[in-house]
């Protein structure tokens, strides 16, 4: 098994999303990520594309990182 779900905010895809909207759990928040790391490497996946987001990761994991 691997700790890559869709739930996590860092994995999340159209077709999780699509169903995600659909289930009883629509209105509560997805986590962010289970690791760290993991939002270290979706901050460089989006600076590609998606800088603002980018931004946004890296912070994060900065912040997990300190504390």
């Amino acid at each position: 098994m691997t700790g890559y779900k869709p739930w996590y905010q860092t994995f999340n895809s159209q077709l999780f999303k699509k169903y995600y909207q659909l289930s009883p759990w629509k209105n509560m928040e997805c986590p962010l990520a289970l690791k760290k790391s993991w939002l270290r490497n979706y901050a460089k996946y989006c600076f590609k594309k998606k800088y603002i987001l980018s931004i946004q990761f890296y912070y994060f994991y900065l912040l997990r990182k300190i504390n």
